[in-house]
């Protein structure tokens, strides 16, 4: 995530000022050019990777094995050393001096050394909370190599999700009748959002809603920036999978929590729909570049 790769970075050139080793290691990356190591962080591409766990938002870094390769230092040194600087810019976040990323980003994250010397990273509720009001109002666009005949073999599939995003929209439709919420429409775009605010954490600082499959759903809405940030052109296949992710998530998150239950606080059933208005926003914004219908009713 570029929030992550931010933060590396960050710690890189925190690290090449106040850390000997830090600047030895960036120092003895092989760039191809005699440039110093502050231009050699910003040229850097930071390895990390994604962890495949549905429950939890976890990212690792093998970015401290990378720096070791470069020099003779072990990994599990630089690992710590880079622990130390990230913890000390979470520290000054604490403090309220000036951040660069907000700091419900800055303290919404553990980071972690593992047994192999890398770097494992979790999102926790304030930082998820931040990128689900990030996505119910941010477009996201695609570059996509076209091959058309990946979706001509495909029109169960492609039908399956259209069904998921007019489910949606009725879901919305039924809220808005039921003076809920209030929907918010670009005729433009056909882009739906919420006018109602949405609280999505409460007293504590967690998630309002607790269900497995909600935040297995709110999980997945959030993972879709990671290809979103990643360089383009993004594969027409990848964004197929991405959506079909994403409906699946939704079906199992509309089984499994009755939306209209007696006993939901409001709160509580305005962040339901609230997941249910980004699953719409951002598989239409899916299917458009794969010059799919995106239907609001079937």
């Amino acid at each position: 995530m570029q929030l992550l790769q931010w933060i590396l970075r960050a710690s890189l050139q925190a690290g090449v000022n106040s850390s000997a080793l830090i600047h030895r290691q960036v120092a003895s990356i092989r760039t191809g050019l005699p440039v110093p190591p502050a231009v050699a962080v910003a040229r850097l591409q930071i390895p990390i990777k994604r962890l495949r766990d549905l429950a939890q938002l976890r990212y690792v870094s093998e970015l401290p094995s990378f720096l070791a390769r470069q020099s003779s230092s072990p990994a599990s040194v630089v690992a710590d050393e880079l622990l130390q600087q990230i913890w000390q810019m979470q520290k000054r976040a604490i403090v309220a001096k000036p951040v660069a990323v907000p700091i419900e980003l800055l303290q919404g994250f553990t980071v972690s050394k593992t047994t192999k010397d890398t770097l494992r990273f979790e999102l926790h509720d304030p930082a998820i909370a931040y990128w689900l009001a990030e996505l119910m109002i941010c477009d996201l666009s695609w570059e996509v190599p076209r091959s058309p005949q990946f979706l001509l073999q495909q029109p169960q599939r492609v039908f399956t999700l259209q069904h998921a995003l007019a489910r949606c929209c009725s879901w919305l439709r039924h809220a808005e009748q039921a003076h809920i919420i209030q929907l918010a429409t670009n005729k433009a775009s056909q882009h739906w959002s919420l006018a109602t605010p949405i609280y999505w954490l409460d007293e504590a600082q967690q998630l309002q809603f607790t269900h497995a499959a909600e935040r297995q759903l709110a999980n997945q809405l959030v993972a879709v920036l990671d290809t979103w940030f990643a360089p383009p052109p993004v594969a027409e296949k990848h964004l197929f999978l991405l959506a079909e992710n994403i409906s699946h998530g939704f079906e199992e998150a509309h089984r499994m929590v009755p939306v209209f239950g007696r006993h939901a606080s409001r709160d509580r059933l305005k962040c339901h729909l609230g997941l249910v208005c980004i699953t719409q926003r951002v598989l239409r914004q899916l299917l458009q570049p794969l010059k799919i219908v995106a239907p609001t009713e079937l």
